[in-house]
């Protein structure tokens, strides 16, 4: 939320790569089940 509240433009890939750094992974490595948990909270961010 921070991210988005600095970076209004930050985008769903900024997200994953992020993810990936904490888990230690490339955001192509985060499962399937990340991803779109990463994506219901992206989703439910208010726009700016």
């Amino acid at each position: 939320m921070r991210l988005k509240a600095r970076e209004p433009d930050a985008c769903f890939h900024k997200l994953t790569a992020l993810e990936g750094a904490v888990q230690g992974v490339r955001k192509t490595g985060l499962t399937p089940v990340r991803r779109e948990e990463l994506r219901t909270f992206f989703d439910s961010l208010p726009e700016k």
